[in-house]
Formats: C-alpha cells, structure tokens, sequence
C-alpha cells in the first residue's frame, strides 16, 4: 500500500509539474507571438521607409518652394529703402500668392496624414475593439504603402457605405496594409 501512495503522489507531483511547465509554455508562446508581430510590422516598416521618405519630401519641398517663393516676392514688394513697390511684382504676388499658400497648406497636410498613419501603424500594441470604419483603414493602408502602389498598380475603390464594426482598427489596417504589399509584389 505505501508503494501505491508513493506512485500516486509522483505521478501528482509530475502532473503538477507538467501543469507548470505547460502554463510557461503557453505564456512564452504569446511572448513569442507578440515578438513575431512587432517584427513583422518592423520588417514592413523598413520595406516601406523609402517610400515613405519619399512620400514625405514630396510635400515638404512644396513648402521649401513656396515659402522660398513668397520670402522673394514679399522682399519684393518691401524693400528695404521704403520706396513704392513694383506694379509688375504686384500683381504677380496677388495672382500667384493664393496658389503658393494653398500648396504650403496641402503640404503640410499630406505630411501630417502620412506622419500620422505611419505611427498609427507603427505603435499598434494592445489590442483593443472599438468602433471601426473599414474605408478609413483602407485609405490609412493606401496612404502607407502609397508609394509602392502607385509605381506598381492602380487601385479602385469601392468602399462607399460599409457600415461600422467591432475591431481593432490597427490591425484590421495592418491585415490591408499587407494585402496591399502582397498584391503590388504579386
């Protein structure tokens, strides 16, 4: 009978051990999940860094333009010995004015949704389910990889009226995201 109770508390004694061991298995699995997803995103991010340079510059040489533009013609229009500006200079500061000012603000636009999508993508941690518009995920995905896209393919969208989910609209942009760079390596 004690050679019964000796197996039988080893055998609870390996089961437990095998619980703990199973228990740090799956916790190192998810830890190793969460390392292969960042990863990924980084692998994707540095494919997609030189686009996104690119992507960047673009408008900010609009900016550099314009504001080099508008310096020249405002030292122009004042100069410094106080004198009557040239009729010729001015009207073309108040012809060409309007347009270097909108494309300054579009400039800086484009920078702030590329920037902005960018590290949506790119700090995407826990995952959380909130309301989610499929369309904006897919326009954030455009926006990231547009680079790529427009070298490669043209895309038609026809996201109009998809109503709203429960999801974690980072990830459902990084699953776009993905399928977006697969279809243009495709």
């Amino acid at each position: 009978m004690l050679a019964r109770v000796r197996t039988h508390l080893d055998l609870y004694r390996t089961r437990r051990e095998n619980e703990r061991y199973t228990a740090e298995m799956e916790t190192l699995a998810r830890e190793r999940a969460k390392s292969l997803i960042h990863a990924d995103r980084l692998a994707t991010l540095g494919t997609l860094s030189a686009g996104i340079a690119h992507e960047v510059n673009n408008p900010a040489t609009f900016i550099s333009v314009g504001i080099q533009t508008i310096e020249r013609i405002w030292n122009d229009l004042h100069p410094a010995e106080e004198q009557d500006p040239d009729p010729e200079k001015t009207a073309f500061a108040r012809e060409h004015m309007p347009t270097l000012v909108n494309n300054i603000k579009s400039g800086v636009i484009r920078i702030q949704k590329i920037v902005n999508a960018l590290k949506t993508y790119a700090h995407a941690g826990t995952t959380s389910k909130s309301s989610c518009d499929i369309g904006k995920c897919v326009e954030e995905a455009l926006l990231i990889c547009h680079n790529r896209v427009k070298q490669s393919i043209s895309v038609e969208r026809h996201i109009e009226g998809i109503p709203l989910i429960a999801a974690d609209p980072q990830r459902i942009e990084q699953v776009f995201v993905n399928l977006i760079l697969n279809a243009v390596d495709a």
